[in-house]
């Protein structure tokens, strides 16, 4: 089993986050974007295809006219050989399934090779014993694991093609073999009012940590109540996102998303990969971050950032 460490500190890294984090700073004082050093996190998607189809997810509703893809091997070492050296923490996942490419925990072992804190997230329908035991001995953070309901009505409402057993199954074999799990449950209409029955099951199952998110919604169906479990309001014209856009996303100086074919994109509500900034598998990071395409979107976000429709879900 690999160690466990969050991630190896090295001065390249340090020095890295604390430019770039001062750099974030400064733009927020002085009102322009000030970009400095490298992203220090990113989202690297192993397969971009799902075996669900969750209505709110364009995966799931088979709109992102993208063909079925899995990042190869070699495309991934080179993805993390370019990404690594100013690396604290690595996303195995975006908008497909993690667990259906069969190389997902070879892929965990290399960014724990590399000193970086790994953690993926998955639906939990393909994860059996063995899986569970692959990843904990590649040396995984964490696992975040979904559990939206608790029973099978309310699970499957939203995760339609799975169900809650599997996802149940799912939580007590990662629990057993080990690794830190994150029960991760969507409010929705169908959970808004199930916290204490999710939480419970969660606990039954072993996991210690559960999280409650606000979903991300295209239309009302399933949308919750306007309480604090929503990030819209209802209105005649239909949801309305209830805070503010901010002008500044701390997204676009710490991170970045590269899908299963090398694009760079620039953060996780980029669905539909609308705003590439590069290709990393043919240019080197430092090349697409300082980009006229990556400078252009944050320079877009700070001052008219109410007029890029991505940012319209956005719950920063």
């Amino acid at each position: 089993m690999q160690p466990r460490i969050p991630f190896l500190p090295t001065p390249l890294r340090i020095g890295n986050w604390l430019r770039n984090r001062m750099s974030f700073y400064a733009s927020v004082l002085l009102g322009k974007p000030v970009y400095r050093g490298l992203p220090y996190c990113a989202s690297v998607e192993p397969v971009n295809f799902c075996n669900l189809h969750c209505p709110h997810c364009p995966t799931g509703r088979g709109n992102t006219g993208k063909t079925p893809h899995r990042l190869g091997w070699d495309d991934y070492r080179l993805l993390l050989e370019r990404l690594s050296p100013t690396l604290i923490h690595l996303n195995l996942f975006f908008q497909g399934e993690p667990t259906l490419h069969p190389l997902l925990p070879q892929m965990v072992a290399l960014a724990r090779e590399k000193g970086v804190y790994t953690c993926v997230s998955t639906n939990g329908q393909t994860l059996d014993r063995a899986m569970a035991q692959a990843l904990a001995d590649a040396g995984l953070n964490k696992l975040i694991i979904d559990l939206d309901g608790a029973d099978e009505e309310s699970y499957q409402a939203y995760r339609q093609g799975g169900s809650l057993q599997a996802a149940c199954r799912a939580v007590r074999e990662a629990v057993a073999a080990g690794l830190t799990v994150e029960v991760q449950c969507l409010l929705l209409a169908t959970t808004e009012h199930q916290k204490k029955a999710v939480r419970r099951l969660a606990r039954s199952l072993g996991a210690r940590h559960i999280t409650f998110k606000t979903a991300q919604l295209y239309d009302d169906r399933l949308a919750p109540s306007d309480g604090p479990d929503s990030r819209y309001r209802h209105t005649a014209d239909g949801l309305v996102r209830k805070k503010p856009l901010r002008p500044r996303c701390a997204r676009l100086w710490r991170s970045v998303v590269v899908n299963t074919y090398g694009q760079v994109l620039p953060c996780c509500f980029d669905k539909q990969g609308q705003y590439v900034w590069g290709n990393l598998l043919q240019e080197s990071l430092y090349q697409i971050v300082y980009s006229k395409a990556a400078s252009g979107f944050r320079q877009a976000v700070m001052t008219r950032r109410a007029s890029i429709p991505i940012c319209g879900n956005c719950c920063e």
